[in-house]
């Protein structure tokens, strides 16, 4: 009878050393397991951006500057065209070309440079600021022949601005390059 009881505490002994092992483990696993939780919350960028200008009368455009009302700084590129049109809803006469019937003055600023169809601002606009002005003014000419008498001058902008960070994004979509002071580097061809 003897052996049998201590094949008892034998057996009873080996079981509550696995139970003291895994309740030793499992407190020790929960006492070093930690958890944690951070939100982290992003602002988009906004890249967007108004035309800024003044008319003195119905024709005479004057002071067209840019302004980045985006949160981030970025870059402006601006097209411009002229024409000629039958009414004030822009139907266009294929007939009529605005080549050497209109003025167009440029501002003295050495900040805006032409490359292709573009005027390239070489600065990057701080979020809120403004470019300086690019044409202090345009205007049809004061002597034009009969034939534009009934017609309508029409001259469009339209301006890009694409974010200033990083470099590649302006360098990549417009194919021009970028000094180590963030100014566009315009290709003099």
């Amino acid at each position: 009878m003897k052996l049998k009881m201590t094949k008892k505490k034998l057996l009873a002994a080996i079981v509550s050393t696995a139970l003291l092992c895994g309740v030793g483990v499992g407190g020790t696993v929960a006492w070093l397991h930690d958890s944690a939780q951070v939100t982290n919350t992003f602002d988009l960028a906004d890249v967007s951006g108004e035309i800024s200008e003044e008319f003195e009368d119905k024709d005479d455009k004057k002071d067209i500057a840019f302004q980045n009302t985006g949160n981030i700084p970025a870059y402006v590129r601006v097209a411009v065209s002229a024409s000629w049109t039958v009414d004030a809803e822009g139907t266009q006469l294929a007939n009529v070309s605005a080549k050497d019937t209109y003025n167009e003055t440029r501002s003295t600023s050495n900040k805006w440079v032409k490359y292709g169809d573009y005027w390239y601002y070489t600065e990057p606009v701080e979020a809120g600021a403004f470019t300086e002005v690019l044409f202090t003014s345009v205007k049809p000419n004061d002597e034009l022949d009969e034939e534009y008498a009934d017609l309508h001058f029409r001259y469009d902008v339209s301006a890009q601005l694409i974010q200033a960070e990083p470099s590649d994004a302006v360098e990549e979509a417009w194919g021009v390059a970028v000094d180590d002071n963030g100014n566009l580097i315009i290709p003099t061809t």
